[in-house]
């Protein structure tokens, strides 16, 4: 079997036939035409010579480095529009016609070894070939003075952008630099001093000084305590009722009014014993002794509350008369007590000062570390920007030095000069007319390929083989291209013919695939495809067999080909298509050549097809055509054209599409097996795929055959498993007709 490949050329080769003899006529007459040219005049080779030179005496570094930069430059530089133009303009030639006739190469470029060999400075050649000797040697001559220039200019350029950009960034490192220094003068000012501390030992020498006064305070403090509490054990005092008695002791009127308080309380005492508590003159030592308590209450409440005001309160009197009767002597001691409690609290608030200063020393001293390596970054900082700017302006001075003494870096090393003469030679017949007929049929038969590879039908039945394996879509035949009897006749296998024994195995493949299939639903997507034929050709190899067959043409668009099989249609059934299917004795015909044949003729096209189809003549034509005959055939409209296959599918046990190759659309074709095979969206039962007209009749799958055989060999059932589609098949498709 032929590959597709061959096989598109094929058929592109017999559809465009007309291309195959025009390219080679087409090359000839090419072949022919550039042997009559005239020869072209001769043309001459101008060389000239550009050398790289090394940089020279030079004060600047920029200088030097520009000009070897420079000695790498691409033939395109040198070739630019700025070059080529001037030149054309001055000679008066055309600016393409120059640069495709100038190449500027490097003699020595891909070869590593030869440049380490040379001793010399790089070179570059520069060819110019012109008709004309001596103008070639002036344009070549002036177009490597322009070259020069042009390095000149590109260095020229290169310095003129580093000082540019120096320039440009200079301003904003000098504001960088001014930013990083006012950092780390604002934290010298801050932290300075700390730092220089503790660099100096002044902070820790702080330290170790506070904690000698701490230590003298603390014993100063124990001595002081001890004497306080010494004092308040031999007083029996503490310390602010000891402030309290020496400051009444020390008051005069209060002395003056216990001395009158004691008189009056001694005359009351006498006249007690002589008078009654109600007498006048008892009533008034009694007045006189209260008010000299009031009084002394009074004055005792001024002293201390005037001298010391968180004293506590004297309530009684007794308690103001004995706080104000102390010596002299435990007086002094009162005294004392109160001046070391002061110096005990002063001892106390020192020792707390001197505390908190060593935590905040001790602090300051544990976040110097820190401090220092913040001001080592800042001062990082400004060195870094100090660099920088440094490098910047030494940069600029030798840019600028640079910029007065830039040269080219490249030098004519060799003025230009004829190397050689290129005389054409004119092509003869001989050569050029079988070269062109050669190679104007390569192109045809490429044109051909190209024509038979975008066709979008298939072009053999292999590749309708792969689409329906893709799809687990059965094929059920592999039909041979059959040959009509006459003219304008369908092709019928009428009498015996090896073409038999395809349809013969196509049928055999439907009873494996189901063997209560009965009415078969026969259409294909588009016309040209060959369901009519195949149509025919099963109902003619289903007759053979011993069944009594019936062939229903309900393709309703287009005429009847039953004058295959010498059965004329019924005139009268185009005007009365629904009397006609109204019986099968109106409408079946019995084929005279085939026995246990029939055949009900379609009426010709109709206007209201899908009426007749949906009528009710129809659906009892089906039944009674099921319950008369052992195999019904029906022949539907294509897809494409119209939905009536897909309207009389329910009335049927199963669609069978034909392909053909050469006439089955591809993007068609898969759309509507897509379709048909969609458990969502589709309820058609699509029983398989024959191939019609195919380019290797008999041939089906080995493992499908060899399926077949072990399936009949184990279990009738599971072969009709076997080969049943996807979608599982109905025992009973009359009555699932029903149904709908």
């Amino acid at each position: 079997m032929a590959s597709p490949l061959v096989k598109r050329f094929s058929l592109a080769l017999k559809r465009y036939l007309w291309i195959l003899p025009v390219g080679p006529i087409l090359g000839a007459g090419v072949g022919a035409g550039l042997s009559l040219l005239p020869v072209p005049p001769p043309r001459y080779s101008i060389l000239g010579v550009l050398s790289y030179q090394r940089a020279g005496v030079s004060f600047s570094e920029t200088g030097a480095a520009i000009v070897e930069q420079g000695q790498t430059l691409s033939p395109d530089i040198l070739t630019a529009p700025d070059i080529i133009a001037p030149v054309a303009k001055e000679f008066r030639m055309d600016p393409e016609l120059l640069l495709k006739s100038l190449r500027v190469r490097d003699p020595n470029a891909g070869d590593e070894k030869e440049k380490k060999k040379e001793s010399g400075p790089p070179t570059l050649e520069v060819r110019f070939t012109d008709e004309k000797g001596e103008r070639g040697e002036k344009i070549t001559n002036t177009l490597m003075k322009l070259m020069v220039e042009k390095s000149r200019q590109l260095n020229a350029a290169r310095v003129k952008g580093i000082i540019d950009a120096i320039r440009a960034r200079l301003p904003q490192v000098i504001g960088e630099l001014r930013a990083a220094e006012r950092n780390l003068e604002r934290y010298d000012r801050v932290e300075g001093a700390a730092i220089l501390a503790a660099q100096n030992g002044a902070l820790i020498e702080s330290i170790a000084t506070i904690g000698n006064q701490q230590r003298q305070l603390q014993l100063q403090l124990e001595g002081v305590t001890a004497q306080v509490r010494s004092l308040e054990q031999r007083l029996g005092l503490s310390v602010d009722d000891a402030y309290v008695s020496s400051a009444l002791s020390s008051d005069p009127m209060l002395a003056q009014l216990r001395v009158q308080l004691q008189q009056v309380e001694a005359e009351r005492l006498l006249q007690s014993q002589r008078l009654r508590p109600e007498h006048p003159q008892m009533q008034l030592l009694m007045q006189r002794q209260q008010s000299l308590e009031t009084l002394l209450n009074r004055r005792a409440q001024e002293v201390v509350g005037g001298s010391m005001a968180g004293a506590k309160p004297l309530a009684a009197t007794s308690r103001i008369r004995s706080s104000s009767s102390l010596d002299p002597a435990r007086q002094q001691l009162a005294n004392s007590l109160v001046s070391l409690k002061t110096q005990q609290e002063t001892l106390q608030r020192q020792l707390t000062l001197s505390l908190k200063a060593e935590r905040e020393l001790r602090q300051e001293y544990a976040g110097v570390p820190n401090k220092q390596l913040e001001r080592d970054r800042l001062a990082q900082q400004v060195a870094l920007k100090k660099a920088l700017y440094d490098r910047m302006q030494a940069k600029l001075v030798d840019s600028e030095a640079a910029e007065a003494e830039t040269v080219s870096s490249l030098t004519i090393a060799q003025p230009a000069a004829i190397r050689s003469e290129e005389i054409a030679q004119k092509l003869s017949m001989r050569l050029t007319l079988p070269a062109g007929f050669a190679g104007g049929l390569v192109l045809s038969g490429a044109l051909l390929l190209v024509l038979g590879m975008l066709d979008r039908r298939y072009q053999a039945d292999s590749e309708i083989r792969s689409a329906l394996a893709e799809r687990d879509i059965k094929l059920l035949g592999i039909l041979p291209e059959l040959a009509a009897r006459a003219p304008g006749l369908l092709p019928v296998l009428v009498e015996p013919s090896p073409s038999g024994e395809a349809y013969e195995q196509f049928r055999s493949n439907l009873r494996r695939l189901d063997s209560s299939l009965k009415v078969l639903l026969m259409s294909s997507v588009d016309v040209g495809e060959g369901k009519s034929v195949v149509a025919y050709n099963l109902a003619i190899a289903a007759a053979r067999s011993g069944k009594r067959t019936l062939l229903i043409e309900l393709d309703l668009r287009a005429p009847s080909a039953a004058k295959a099989l010498r059965v004329a249609p019924d005139p009268d059934a185009v005007r009365e298509p629904f009397h006609y299917y109204s019986s099968l004795n109106n409408c079946a015909r019995m084929v005279p050549e085939v026995e246990n044949l029939y055949i009900a003729p379609s009426p010709g096209p109709q206007n209201d097809c899908a009426a007749i189809l949906e009528s009710s003549e129809i659906r009892q034509l089906l039944l009674d055509a099921r319950s008369r005959f052992d195999y019904v055939i029906v022949e539907a409209t294509t897809l494409n054209n119209a939905n009536d296959a897909l309207l009389l599918e329910s009335q049927t046990d199963g669609l069978i599409l034909v392909a053909r190759p050469g006439h089955t659309d591809k993007t068609a074709f898969t759309q509507r097996l897509d379709e048909l095979t969609d458990e969502e969206t589709s309820t058609i039962r699509l029983i398989g795929v024959a191939i019609d007209s195919a380019d290797s009749p008999f041939e089906l799958l080995e493992e499908e055959l060899l399926l077949e055989e072990d399936a009949e060999a184990i279990d009738p059932m599971a072969a009709v498993d076997e080969w049943s589609i996807v979608r599982p098949s109905s025992n009973s498709v009359a009555a699932r007709s029903k149904q709908r």
